[in-house]
């Protein structure tokens, strides 16, 4: 049991105040001992407290209503009022589990609680100790893959709607691990961002893509512009335009061949920098788009400020367009990037209905399996 405050308070006050707000958690949950007796409570690292149950038939439904009634009052700091919030992971033990393993899950489980907002308890889960165990195996991984060139791109088409002919291309990372197999793109880069190696694995897609257009360049053969995804750690770095606009000449590949794409995270940092760094981009020729539009915290008001070529409706989307008020918004957001002299990118189409109605309502180009599947450099060259 943690609470979700603990950091701001110990840099505010300092740790004794920390302390005390972890004995002022004690002495409320010892209020509901007559109706939920514990066999120990204990302090169990410098933020939380460890709290141990023989009852086999606790109502856990009650328990949780219990602990959220620790966080109702004000606790007293410095002479403050403060309210916290709780984080709690839950571990069972029993003969077959010692202590030690029982308290390592509920550690597990904290963690999980710690990624929720608000007051709320995390349970757990079998398959935690797996996810665990291979996001440490990734994270251990990463600097091999690295030295040894592990990771390649495959392409997915950006197909115009009404004409059905390629316009360009999408650069997917991927990573086959010679220990750990095809991992997920999913699975790998946010550990990668955490490890601070996602700067690496995007200038390793962009020099692969960089490679494959000025060798078509030079043999005279047809050549589409691609776009490359963009962490936004990356994105911010200090050195991240003029970085990436010398790579392009490096390979001597017309700017107008190559976009970037961003989250909507990228607002979210600070807006006044992603302008600045977009517009710079754009005025050395390199257009870009919001990739997964909708999915995140999305604020209308910063389209119109940043200069987007292509909004990214993500394929989530797109999957729902059965349902009517998810096919107004869809119409809604193509509507949104024709006002904003934007283009409309649907993600994600599978079905010839999806693709009807994202012609019919004035979208332009689309990705996704109805056309083809994220292929090789060398597929791709065949393709076009």
């Amino acid at each position: 049991m943690q609470p979700g405050e603990y950091s701001q308070i110990v840099d505010l006050y300092g740790r004794r105040a920390g302390d005390d707000v972890l004995r002022q958690m004690v002495d409320r949950l010892s209020q509901y001992e007559n109706q939920y007796p514990y066999d120990f409570i204990a302090k169990f690292s410098s933020s939380s407290i460890i709290v141990a149950y023989k009852n086999s038939r606790l109502n856990l439904t009650q328990y949780e209503s219990c602990v959220r009634q620790l966080t109702l009052a004000p606790y007293l700091i410095h002479g403050q009022e403060l309210y916290i919030t709780l984080k709690i992971g839950v571990g069972y033990f029993d003969t077959e589990s010692n202590v030690d393993d029982s308290i390592r899950k509920s550690d597990v489980a904290l963690s999980k609680a710690r990624g929720i907002s608000g007051t709320n308890i995390a349970f757990f889960e079998e398959d935690s100790t797996a996810k665990l165990q291979l996001e440490m195996d990734t994270l251990n991984q990463l600097t091999l893959a690295l030295r040894n060139d592990e990771f390649t791109v495959a392409l997915q088409p950006k197909m115009n709607i009404h004409t059905l002919e390629i316009e360009g291309f999408e650069a997917l990372c991927r990573w086959y691990s010679p220990v750990l197999g095809v991992i997920s793109p999913a699975t790998f880069i946010p550990i990668a961002e955490q490890a601070g190696k996602i700067k690496e694995i995007d200038k390793r897609v962009l020099t692969k893509v960089l490679r494959w257009l000025q060798l078509r360049l030079l043999q005279g053969e047809k050549v589409v512009p691609i776009a490359v995804n963009i962490s936004p750690d990356h994105f911010y770095e200090a050195s991240f335009v003029q970085d990436f606009i010398s790579l392009v000449q490096q390979y001597n590949v017309p700017p107008y061949l190559i976009k970037l794409e961003v989250t909507e995270s990228v607002e979210l940092v600070d807006l006044s920098r992603a302008k600045n760094i977009l517009s710079l981009l754009k005025e050395n020729g390199i257009e870009s788009s919001i990739d997964d539009f909708g999915v995140g915290f999305s604020s209308l008001s910063y389209l119109q400020q940043l200069p987007f070529r292509e909004i990214k409706i993500d394929r989530s989307f797109i999957n729902g367009m059965d349902n009517p008020g998810m096919y107004a918004v869809v119409q809604t957001i193509v509507q949104l990037a024709s006002n904003l002299k934007m283009k409309a990118v649907a993600e994600g189409i599978e079905t010839l209905d999806q693709l009807e109605n994202l012609k019919n309502m004035g979208c332009q180009i689309g990705q996704g399996y109805y056309f083809y599947k994220p292929m090789s450099l060398d597929e791709a060259s065949l393709l076009i």
